[in-house]
């Protein structure tokens, strides 16, 4: 086939461009430490198994953007949402932005981010519905995979949820949940609610019913945590708790450009010892 002396220039160039621009870097936010993120020397990331450079190891603290999400079916503990989306904005840093959702009968974010207490008051309303009677639809799996889709592109991407788990009357499955929050890089925080901190009412004694959550969480590198009559603590002080937590994560900026996807399996290992990170690297 021949090729025109300007289709060849235009190769050129745009290869030159290409190079100039250097290599596309995800970023990985892993659970290491300051000290060990600024030694990145001893620091192995393997993608599949096979070695992958790290480019740069940034310590924390990083801005976060958070997803706040809290199951109103009428199966759930009451909740002061206003109480607990004003204590989050108290504890939002000026660079995050925390958005308030809630889900049942349908799946509703606040348009105001959580800036201040009187925005969180705001957000609350926005967010407000109305259930008609008991036994009404929880689509918890569309909550979650809506949340992952809607991460700004700046910051730590977090999805936290306060549940029971008790998901109905949804169009998207776990699956689609799992997979939305994996190719988003998304910490998933579960606040779930154990067997004997259910309303006296509830008839949802199902063994495992949290394991999907649980897996969620484990494998975004996230937190879980399952209240019960003795564990019955404000649901905000755990989620403050993780969104601190996972502020200071290590950035791991590499470069995944080479045929990597959010299919292949991500290893981290400090000084020979594992680490908590992200079990696939998102696609971005």
């Amino acid at each position: 086939m021949r090729i025109s002396a300007t289709s060849a220039t235009l190769a050129a160039f745009c290869t030159c461009i290409a190079l100039a621009q250097g290599p596309r870097l995800t970023s990985i936010y892993v659970d290491l430490p300051e000290s060990r993120c600024q030694a990145s020397d001893g620091l192995m990331l393997k993608v599949d198994e096979a070695p992958v450079p790290i480019a740069r190891a940034t310590p924390g603290p990083h801005p976060v953007s958070a997803v706040l999400l809290f199951d109103t079916s009428p199966s759930m503990l009451a909740q002061p949402i206003d109480a607990i989306a004003r204590r989050m904005s108290l504890a939002a840093q000026p660079s995050d932005r925390f958005v308030l959702g809630t889900f049942s009968p349908k799946v509703v974010f606040s348009k105001t981010a959580l800036t201040s207490q009187d925005a969180a008051s705001r957000a609350a309303r926005e967010v407000g519905q109305k259930q008609i009677g008991q036994g009404g639809p929880s689509p918890l799996w569309d909550a979650l995979y809506e949340s992952a889709s809607m991460q700004a592109s700046t910051g730590i991407p977090a999805v936290v949820v306060f549940t029971d788990a008790l998901a109905t009357g949804n169009d998207r499955g776990y699956a689609d949940a799992y997979d939305q929050a994996m190719r988003a890089g998304a910490a998933v925080v579960v606040v779930g609610v154990g067997d004997d901190a259910l309303p006296t009412y509830s008839t949802m004694h199902a063994a495992g019913r949290n394991d999907a959550l649980r897996k969620l969480a484990d494998d975004t590198a996230g937190f879980y945590t399952e209240l019960t009559r003795a564990n019955r603590a404000p649901p905000y002080s755990y989620l403050i708790e993780s969104l601190r937590n996972i502020s200071h994560r290590c950035r791991l900026d590499v470069d995944l450009s080479s045929g990597w996807n959010a299919a292949h399996r991500l290893s981290l290992t400090s000084a020979g010892q594992p680490v908590r990170a992200p079990v696939r690297a998102p696609s971005r």
